[in-house]
C-alpha cells in the first residue's frame, strides 16, 4: 500500500489559538484563507511569516512588490489587464508622458505620424505604449531626438495593424508589431 503524505492544515483561528511549532521545513495550511507558513523548528505559528509570492518571479509585465496572498495577486493582475486606457486620435499625434501604458488608436483617412520625442525621457525603462492604425491612412512611428529600434520599417503594415513601443533606454525605444516590410 502506498504511503499517504498529509500536510498540516487547520483554520486560521485554530492555528492562532493553538500556536504550534512546525518542524523545520514543515508546511502549515490555513484551510479557510489558503495562506501557508513554513516552520523553522523553533518559532511558534504566530511568529512565522506567511509564504509570499514575489511579483518579480511572475511572468506578467511590470507588477511590483510582494503579494501576500492569492487575492492580492488576482487583484493586481486584473488591474494590469483591464485598465488599458484608449487615447483616440484622428490624425498625426505626438506622444506625451500621460500616454504611458495607453492604447493610441489612430483613425485617419490620410497618412499620419505618431511621434516619439525626448519629452518621454522621464518615463521608466520598460514603459509600453500601444498604437493601432484603425483608419485607412498609413501610420508611421517617427523618432524625434530618440532612437527607435525595429527589424522592419517604422510604418504600420496596413489598416488594423498594431505595434508596441517599449522604452529600453533614456531616449531609446524598441518597436514590435505588424510593421511594413522593407523593400
Amino acid at each position: 500500500m502506498a504511503d499517504i503524505i498529509q500536510l498540516r492544515r487547520d483554520t486560521a483561528a485554530n492555528w492562532t489559538t493553538n500556536d504550534p511549532t512546525l518542524a523545520d521545513g514543515e508546511q502549515g495550511l490555513e484551510t479557510d484563507t489558503t495562506k501557508i507558513k513554513y516552520g523553522n523548528g523553533t518559532d511558534n505559528w504566530n511568529a512565522l511569516a506567511y509564504l509570499t509570492v514575489e511579483a518579480s518571479s511572475l511572468a506578467w509585465g511590470a507588477i511590483t512588490g510582494t503579494l501576500a496572498d492569492q487575492t492580492d495577486l488576482d487583484t493586481e493582475l486584473d488591474a494590469k489587464q483591464d485598465n488599458l486606457t484608449l487615447n483616440a486620435k484622428t490624425g498625426s499625434y505626438t506622444v506625451v508622458i500621460a500616454d504611458a501604458g495607453k492604447y493610441i488608436r489612430v483613425n485617419a483617412a490620410s497618412a499620419n505620424n505618431v511621434t516619439v520625442n525626448t519629452g518621454l525621457n522621464a518615463l521608466a525603462t520598460g514603459t509600453q505604449i500601444n498604437v493601432r492604425q484603425a483608419g485607412s491612412g498609413q501610420t508611421t512611428i517617427v523618432a524625434s531626438g530618440t532612437t527607435i529600434n525595429t527589424a522592419e520599417t517604422l510604418k504600420l503594415n496596413k489598416q488594423h495593424s498594431t505595434c508596441t513601443l517599449i522604452k529600453v533606454g533614456t531616449s531609446e525605444w524598441d518597436l514590435l508589431g505588424d510593421m511594413e516590410v522593407s523593400a
